[in-house]
């Protein structure tokens, strides 16, 4: 429910928040910045108005509006409710000869008594003046002196300034007076209702300091409302049932009450006449109340909220006469009565002995009135407070603070801060916040919060133009892999690492240089090219963003352009610059540690090689430009062809050759690779298919895949579509995956990898070890075949010592092959290893059972003529499903700690064991085993003795029967065997379902090696057993 708008004076539906109300207000406070209906508006707070209504005069909108008691009198006289009616003097002068017959009118509708409020003003004027009289001699402080003839003035009095109350001279207004003279000295009992041009003449009926005198509150303009459309030519004047002696009546205009009060004194007493209810017309009224000017406080202070008093109050009604015929009436009486009474005027003493004679049978008390302090304590706004609400205005420095233009209402800055520390209006109001806001938005990344692209451009267009002889360096950086923080730990925390980036950013380079968000993950920098800046920038490593959950270091790659190093470049642009960077940050790539990669112009030819080389790829595809060259791969074992794998080949219309090392990662760069991708498996199909068709044998072809095809669900149908279309046997197809692919897609890519496998086709992992490998990816991604990336044996150095295998083995590189060939054979995995380009290297892959071997050592890519004779040698067909030979373990790497078999199986390979079974004592021996397996059984902190006779006597045990009995078992045959066993855990005291998977490794005469994998699956059981009851 609306809160505002619910007393005297109100905001309609015209109001456009222009805020002129709040600038001629005297109140802060009164008007409040609100929202109705989701429109902005000026609301009144009744709570805080004087009602001076000033605010109705001056709105050119007339958005403002006043409420009366007109509807409930004229409701009321319906009714038969008995009414008298006060009428201001204002009134006659404003309707002329017409007030009477409209007094007529009143008469007949039921009110039976009207009376001139001129001679209330008479009784006041007679109050005040005894009051002076009676306190002439008391000391200034004890003395009031301000006259209590405007409510609006005195709401101001008791709401603000409670100091100046005693100094109210205590008499009733003229209205009021009059009420009380019918109620008391004519025994009017009825009700009285007062008829005037003043909106708070309704706050003086409500108060209990006039005791109820008068019940309604009318305003000429809404009584005109109710009556403009009468002919009143037919009604006679009804004059008012009281006479007045006639100066009364001219004290509604601002300065005739002092006049007429002056009357009565010397001339040498001072009287003063203030016009406005604002704060300065109450700094001169608090003067006189200053200990320092008590000599200076006058006999009488006349103040009106209005400029023209009561003449033309806010309630008046000005379309019923010509402007100037009021005051001309005014006048005109007002001539009149002093020709009249001349003599009486010019002597003081003779017109107050007169005044007291009219009113000797009055009782002063009768109209004495009290005021009632209304003043409430604001809070304090301290300093810190000012200061963050300038700050939220964006207000930041003293000039901003004191910009003092008055579009929001308010005098001063200031001013408009306080309103808002109060809850009156909102920054929103203030224009110059807006227009700075609605800059700040320009050029302001929200997310990230720092400078964005626009003000980037603009402020280093700026400095490069102020100082031409100065260098800079301009980088820009990416976050690596932004894509996937955003997909692992969602968008806020993506933001997140932003603002983390933004922060460092803003520690390091504010008052060095200038740094903004560019888009998405990007980062731009400009700083000063000195040796300082260079190497405060390249010390920066990484990004700490373990708060936000990531637990690993975030880094960025940057590009950076050097105007130094450019020197002869003629284009120094802010984009020239950003654009030569973006292209440069892409060149050096790696996820440990932040990156820079200079700028050169060799890269921008590289960049306008790429752009050429992309224009064309359309119509070489168009062309037939892309053609399938082959690559034999060969078995280890027989040296026999066993496969093949189809590479792409450029070759333009002139006959050259583009290399793919050229043009695939430009394919990959702009996504043709998706086209490129479907016309080389078309054509490998189809090729098959021919072959077939013209007799040949054909062996499996390797297809590959890319990364950026394996992102779209159309791959399934298209490679089915190709099955179908060229009846090509599966087994024949092979198809090859990146590894990198898997990342940050898991779900999606291992779907589509599934469906492909669904048609029959076989997946290799092509260059497995370079980059993301994983033993993860060989447990997750279902694939067949593993490729190898040779650049495992980089130092050829190693295997050219005399002996081969051990030289080999010492080398880093081929250690972990080594390893890797060992666990895949044991997956049943093919391996298959490329670039193989020397006698060495094939001879020490064969020696560790890898299956396949690919190379230059072997056969270059060919086209298709060339392989085809390969095809036609029977001979060196060979069949893919070749029985592999059970090789034996050498136990002794797993048992020694500082070997790579021994790391592999204490950090990769999950919870294992390795024991030593003896057949004829059926007894267990471990030889190895990790902390996975401990935590699982819950030895961690027991002795490998200790550790070896509890897994004996378990073996022994009923509880692990099944465990013996797969032993027996795997004694005699070479494949897995499982079993499923409960344990209970030493340290947890819980029970756990095991399932063990065994595989022998060694054997003798009398004892077998067993390497075991415990997996847990006690959560599936307990579920099982569940579902079970």
């Amino acid at each position: 429910m609306f809160r505002f708008n619910n007393g005297t004076i109100v905001t309609n539906e015209n109001c456009i928040g222009c805020n002129y109300c709040i600038s001629q207000c005297s109140i802060m406070g009164a008007n409040v910045s609100a929202t109705r209906n989701g429109k902005k508006i000026i609301a009144v707070d009744s709570d805080k108005c004087n009602h001076c209504g000033k605010c109705i005069a001056l709105c050119i909108h007339d958005a403002r509006e006043l409420v009366d008691d007109t509807d409930q009198f004229f409701d009321d006289l319906k009714s038969g409710e008995k009414i008298s009616l006060i009428i201001d003097p204002s009134f006659y002068f404003a309707y002329g000869e017409k007030a009477y017959q409209i007094s007529q009118y009143f008469h007949k509708l039921g009110v039976e008594k009207i009376y001139d409020s001129s001679f209330g003003s008479e009784i006041t004027i007679w109050a005040t003046v005894k009051y002076l009289k009676d306190n002439y001699d008391k000391p200034t402080r004890e003395k009031a002196f301000i006259v209590n003839n405007c409510p609006a003035f005195i709401n101001v009095v008791e709401m603000k300034y409670p100091q100046l109350i005693n100094k109210v001279i205590p008499v009733q207004s003229g209205p009021f007076c009059t009420a009380i003279y019918a109620h008391k000295y004519l025994k009017d009992t009825n009700k009285i209702a007062y008829l005037g041009p003043c909106i708070a003449k309704k706050d003086e009926i409500l108060t209990s300091n006039t005791h109820g005198n008068i019940n309604y509150n009318l305003t000429y303009k809404h009584v005109w409302q109710k009556i403009k459309d009468i002919d009143f030519s037919g009604y006679k004047p009804y004059y008012s049932d009281i006479k007045s002696i006639g100066f009364g009546r001219f004290t509604i205009r601002t300065g005739f009450y002092k006049m007429m009060i002056s009357r009565f004194f010397s001339v040498k007493e001072v009287t003063m006449v203030h016009s406005g209810a604002g704060d300065p017309t109450f700094k001169k009224i608090l003067m006189y109340t200053d200990t320092e000017y008590d000599n200076l406080q006058p006999l009488l202070a006349e103040v009106y909220a209005c400029n023209q008093g009561c003449f033309e109050g806010p309630g008046a009604e000005t379309s019923v006469y010509k402007k100037g015929e009021n005051f001309s009436r005014f006048l005109k009486e007002f001539k009149e009565y002093f020709e009249h009474f001349e003599p009486a005027t010019t002597d003081y003493i003779k017109s107050t002995q007169t005044l007291f004679e009219k009113f000797k049978d009055f009782d002063f008390e009768d109209f004495k009135r009290d005021f009632t302090e209304r003043y409430i304590q604001p809070y304090h706004i301290s300093e810190s407070v000012y200061n963050d609400i300038f700050n939220s205005m964006l207000k930041t420095t003293e000039e901003k603070r004191h910009i003092d233009c008055g579009m929001c209402g308010y005098k001063t800055c200031k001013n408009m801060a306080t309103a808002i520390a109060y809850s009156y209006n909102k920054k929103e109001n203030c224009i110059h916040y807006m227009n700075d806001e609605m800059m700040h938005r320009l050029y302001t990344d929200t997310v990230a919060n720092c400078p964005n692209r626009t003000a980037f451009v603009e402020k280093v267009t700026e400095i490069i133009s102020q100082n031409p002889d100065k260098k800079y360096r301009l980088y820009c950086g990416d976050i690596n892999k932004y894509k996937v923080i955003n997909e692992l730990f969602g968008s806020e925390i993506g933001d997140a690492v932003l603002r983390t980036i933004s922060s460092k950013f803003n520690e390091m380079f504010t008052g060095i240089g200038w740094y903004a968000r560019i888009t998405s993950g990007q980062f731009a920098i400009f700083l000063e090219e000195t040796i300082d800046n260079i190497q405060k920038i390249m010390n920066l490593k990484s990004f700490d963003c373990s708060a936000l959950g990531i637990n690993y270091p975030i880094t960025m790659r940057f590009g950076f352009y050097s105007m130094q190093d450019n020197n002869d470049e003629k284009d120094h642009s802010v984009m020239n610059m950003l654009n030569s960077a973006i292209l440069a940050m892409d060149q050096k790539i790696t996820q440990q540690e932040n990156t820079y990669c200079a700028f050169t112009q060799g890269l921008k030819k590289k960049q306008h090689d790429e752009a050429k080389l992309s224009s064309l790829m359309k119509s070489a595809l168009d062309n037939n430009e892309f053609i399938l060259w082959f690559q034999p791969q060969y078995s280890t074992s027989s040296n026999k062809l066993v496969g093949a794998e189809a590479l792409c080949r450029w070759i333009n219309n002139e006959g050259q050759i583009i290399s793919p090392a050229i043009f695939i990662p430009v394919t990959e760069k702009n996504g043709f690779i998706r086209y490129l991708d479907k016309e080389i498996w078309r054509k490998a199909f189809g090729t098959l298919r021919r072959w077939i068709d013209e007799g040949y044998d054909p062996v499996p072809i390797s297809i590959n895949i890319s990364r950026v095809s394996l992102e779209s669900d159309g791959i399934y149908y298209t490679i089915k579509y190709l099955k179908d279309e060229y009846n090509i046997p599966p087994e024949l197809v092979h198809f090859e995956i990146t590894e990198s692919a898997y990342i940050g897609d898991e779900g999606n890519f291992l779907q589509r990898i599934n469906l492909i496998r669904s048609l029959g086709f076989k997946i290799a992992m092509d260059d497995f070890g370079n980059g993301y490998s994983s033993l993860n990816s060989l447990k997750d991604i279902p694939i067949d075949i593993i490729k190898l990336d040779m650049g495992f044996l980089n130092d050829k150095n190693a295997l050219t010592q005399t002996n081969l295998e051990n030289s080999a083995l010492q080398n880093r590189g081929g250690t972990i092959i080594s390893s890797v060939i060992r666990m895949a054979q044991k997956l049943k995995y093919i391996t298959v290893a490329e670039g193989v380009e020397n006698q060495e290297q094939a001879k020490f892959l064969k020696s560790i059972g890898c299956d396949i071997i690919q190379g230059f050592l072997y056969a270059k890519p060919m086209p298709e003529e060339a392989f085809i004779k390969l095809l036609k040698e029977k001979d060196k067909q060979f069949d893919l499903n070749f029985y592999r030979e059970n090789e034996k373990f050498d136990i002794a790497k797993f048992i020694n700690p500082t070997t790579q078999e021994s790391y592999v199986f204490d950090h990769f390979v999950g919870a294992a064991l390795i024991v030593e079974y003896n057949v004829e004592k059926a007894h267990t021996t471990i030889m190895r085993t990790n902390n996975k397996t401990k935590e699982l059984f819950g030895v961690k902190d027991r002795s490998f003795d200790v550790i070896n006779n509890l897994f004996s006597r378990f073996v022994q045990s009923v509880n692990g029967k099944a465990m013996k009995e797969a032993f027996e078992k795997a004694t005699q045959t070479m494949d897995e065997v499982m079993c499923e066993v409960r344990i209970h855990n030493l340290s947890k005291h819980d029970v756990k379902h095991i399932r063990s998977h065994i595989w022998q490794i060694n054997t003798n005469k009398s004892s077998f090696v067993f390497y075991i994998l415990f997996e847990d699956i006690s959560e599936f059981k307990n579920l099982e057993e569940s579902l079970e009851k």
